[in-house]
C-alpha cells in the first residue's frame, strides 16, 4: 500500500490556531476502517495506517523526512493475525493507541478545512523538543485529554495550601523522560505546570487533586481542633485566679519567720 497523503519534509510548528477546542473534535468516518491482515509479504505499516486514517477522515498529514522513514518501516503490529475492523466511533482512539504504541506522536494543527495533523517519531532528534508540540488545555478541560493517548498536552493546576515545589520533587520519578512528560512548580505561585500524553496528564491531575483534598481535610481537622482548644487557651489558669483573689499579691513565706 503506497503512502497516498500529503507529507511535507519540513519543521513541524504548532500555530496559535492549534489550541484546545474544536481542534480536538476530530472527524468521524462514515464507515469502519479495516486494517488488512499481516501476510508473508509483509503487513500494514504505520505509514499505511496514516493513509487509511487520512482518507477516512478527510485530513492531511504533515511529516518530516526522518519521521516518514520510520513510519514506512514500522509495522502496525509484529504479530500475525486477521484483519482488524475499527468502528467509526473507535477510529480516533484506536489510531492514536497504535501510534503511541509504536513511538509516534499525533499533533492536530488546524480545526478548519483543510484539516491538518502532524506525526512525529520519538526515534528521531525531534524527541528532544517534542514537548513544544503540547496542546494547551485549561484545567477544566483536562478530562478531555484522556481520550487522546498519542497527543501531548500542557496545562496548569492551582493547588493553594500545597508546597508545590516539594510535591513536584517527591513525584518526579513518575516522569522518567522529561522530554515527554514533566511536572514543575511555577515560580513562587501555588500552581504546577505539567505536560505529557493525554491519559498521563489526566492521571496526574487526578493524583494532585487527591493530594489537595487530603491536605484540605487535614487542615480542616487542625482548624477544628484549634477552635475547640481556643476557650481552654483563653480560660485563666488556677494560679491566675488565686492571684486575682489575693488582690494581685501572692503570699510570700519568709524563711525563719
Amino acid at each position: 500500500m503506497k503512502l497516498s497523503l500529503v507529507c511535507f519534509a519540513a519543521a513541524i510548528l504548532v500555530t496559535e490556531s492549534a489550541q484546545a477546542g474544536d481542534i480536538l473534535d476530530f472527524p468521524i468516518p462514515d464507515s469502519p476502517i479495516v486494517i488488512p491482515a499481516q501476510s508473508e509479504s509483509g503487513g500494514t505499516s504505520i505509514a499505511d495506517l496514516i493513509a487509511l486514517y487520512s482518507e477516512a477522515t478527510g485530513q492531511h498529514c504533515v511529516m518530516d523526512s526522518a519521521t516518514q522513514g520510520y513510519a514506512s518501516s514500522t509495522p502496525v503490529s509484529s504479530q500475525a493475525g486477521g484483519s482488524m475492523s475499527i468502528a467509526p466511533e473507535r477510529v480516533q482512539v484506536t489510531f492514536e493507541t497504535l501510534l503511541v504504541a509504536n513511538d509516534f506522536v499525533l499533533t492536530p494543527l488546524t480545526a478548519d478545512e483543510p484539516r491538518l495533523f502532524s506525526i512525529t517519531s520519538l526515534n528521531t532528534a525531534r524527541r528532544n523538543t517534542v514537548s513544544s508540540l503540547g496542546i494547551f488545555l485549561p484545567a477544566d478541560r483536562v478530562d478531555d485529554a484522556a481520550a487522546h493517548p498519542a497527543i501531548l498536552f500542557t496545562t496548569a493546576i492551582d493547588l493553594p495550601g500545597i508546597d508545590v515545589r516539594n510535591l513536584a520533587s517527591s513525584i518526579r520519578h513518575m516522569f522518567p523522560d522529561e522530554n515527554i512528560s514533566q511536572l514543575l512548580a511555577v515560580g513562587s505561585t501555588s500552581s504546577v505546570a505539567m505536560w505529557g500524553f493525554g491519559p498521563m496528564v489526566k492521571r496526574t491531575r487526578d493524583l494532585l487533586m487527591t493530594v489537595k483534598a487530603t491536605n484540605d481535610a487535614e487542615n480542616k481537622v487542625l482548624r477544628s481542633q484549634r477552635e475547640a482548644d481556643e476557650p481552654k487557651r483563653r480560660a485563666p489558669s488556677p494560679t491566675a485566679v488565686q492571684v486575682r483573689a489575693n488582690g494581685g499579691l501572692q503570699a510570700v513565706r519568709i524563711a525563719g519567720a
